[in-house]
């Protein structure tokens, strides 16, 4: 089975495989069919790039932190006096608390100066620091919520695949229903077929009288017009199947005439469920939940980053100076008296604007938690319902297998009645209706389990 799921992933990662008619008979299971999904469904490969995006966004934010280099050329030559020539190179490292460290030199000539200017090389090492941003500033809330951003990124295509899983599952079991279902039609079918023309025989041979022949052709069309139903069904199923089956080039692929479910995938019942408080402690790795989760903490960045707003302004620049010094060359500078620095002081008088920023900044977070408080309930609630659900289809599956089983018992001794001339066809057409109407009720329910079997672990977030 191992080697045929992989030659049928073949099958269907081929386009001209999947076009190619086929005359031997392949079957996919769902765990195959998921693997397909997994792998070449558009929203699922969407979503990784999400991802991968996310992390490009926050290698873009730790760049405010790289160290640069930098230089300033000025020069002004006229009627062969030189005004002025500024050479200024430098070099910045940005730390993590709002610190910026400098380290560079001037070179200045020239005649026609500003007075404020030093003839010569002073090469200085310096440090600009803003006092109100030395606990946090924009940088480190642009690192901090690119990263949660990342996280939520994540939790994000969990929901994806979540959610893409189980739609491909149910439609997977609808299949598989539908060809359940034209299976048994086109056996029965073919068994009542062999019957008329028994009838037939009987009725030439003045056995059987001639209005039996009437009876069991109006059956025989009963049933061919459900295979017809079915089958018609079974194409329709199998076009929704097709949707999420897509070529490694991103191409979508129809599934092929000859890729049929497993036979007994619905005879076979899944295992038993978890317990219900398992599940429920489960939940709170939802990640819609998580999602929501690093949602409150870039939104507890934000109101961190605007709180800030609410203290002075005040910016340091200090540096040491030393004449005629080549920092560029590795010479190093040496503490002295000879300094240059600036205090930069700004307040706003009400803080409107401020106060009114920490505020919004603070309702969001609280009205991202009111959804995340009623999400959590939203999905305890689906939970217990599915729950529920397929706890109940389990039981009716039991209840329905002794219901068919006599209804089997009673088709088959009106049968053997038939055969020995001791009831009549309408008699056994009674039965086998019975006997479909009970067969085709038991499909659907096992259908429904199976869905319903996913449906729980889809609840909780588990189908990846």
């Amino acid at each position: 089975m191992r080697r045929r799921s992989k030659y049928l992933l073949l099958l269907l990662w081929s386009v001209g495989s999947l076009n190619a008619a086929a005359s031997e008979t392949e079957i996919l299971t769902s765990d195959a069919f998921l693997q397909i999904v997994r792998s070449y469904h558009p929203f699922i490969r969407q979503a990784q790039l999400r991802y991968d995006r996310a992390g490009a966004e926050v290698q873009q934010t730790r760049g405010a932190f790289d160290p640069t280099v930098s230089a300033t050329v000025q020069r002004k030559d006229l009627e062969n006096k030189l005004y002025y020539s500024y050479f200024n190179p430098e070099v910045t490292i940005p730390t993590w608390y709002g610190l910026d460290l400098k380290v560079g030199m001037n070179d200045i000539a020239g005649e026609r100066l500003n007075p404020e200017a030093t003839l010569g090389e002073v090469g200085y090492a310096g440090l600009k620091l803003s006092l109100d941003e030395l606990v946090f500033d924009k940088r480190r809330a642009a690192v901090q919520q690119a990263r949660l951003a990342r996280t939520m990124s994540r939790h994000e295509q969990r929901l994806v695949v979540n959610d893409i899983l189980y739609d491909a599952l149910s439609t997977y079991w609808m299949w598989a229903r539908d060809f359940a279902l034209v299976d048994m039609l086109s056996n029965q079918v073919t068994a009542v077929r062999q019957r008329i023309r028994m009838v037939r025989i009987e009725v030439e041979q003045g056995s059987r009288a001639a209005i039996d022949t009437a009876e069991i052709t109006a059956q025989y069309q009963a049933l061919v017009q459900q295979q017809r139903m079915a089958q018609l069904q079974l194409l329709q199923s199998g076009l929704q199947l097709s949707s999420f089956l897509w070529t490694e080039d991103g191409s979508p692929a129809a599934l092929p005439g000859n890729v049929v479910p497993r036979v007994d995938a619905l005879a076979t019942l899944p295992a038993e469920l978890p317990g219900m408080d398992s599940l429920a402690s489960v939940l709170t790795t939802h990640p819609k939940l998580l999602m929501l989760e690093s949602k409150i903490g870039i939104l507890q960045v934000e109101q961190r980053l605007k709180q800030q707003s609410l203290l002075p302004k005040v910016s340091v620049n200090a540096a040491l100076l030393s004449k005629d010094i080549n920092v560029l060359q590795g010479a190093s500078l040496q503490p002295s008296e000879n300094y240059k620095a600036s205090v930069d002081f700004n307040l706003p008088l009400l803080l409107r604007s401020a106060r009114g920023a920490v505020r919004s900044a603070r309702l969001k977070v609280g009205e991202t938690r009111w959804e995340q408080s009623y999400t959590q309930l939203q999905l305890e609630n689906k939970l217990r319902s599915v729950y529920a659900e397929c706890t109940s289809l389990q039981q009716q599956i039991r209840d329905y297998n002794v219901a068919y089983t006599a209804y089997q018992a009673l088709y088959r001794g009106e049968l053997t009645r038939v055969n020995t001339g001791e009831s009549t066809l309408f008699m056994l057409n009674t039965r086998e209706l019975k006997m479909l109407e009970a067969a085709q009720k038991l499909i659907d329910l096992r259908s429904k389990l199976q869905k319903s079997y996913a449906a729980v672990f889809h609840a909780v977030g588990l189908l990846e």
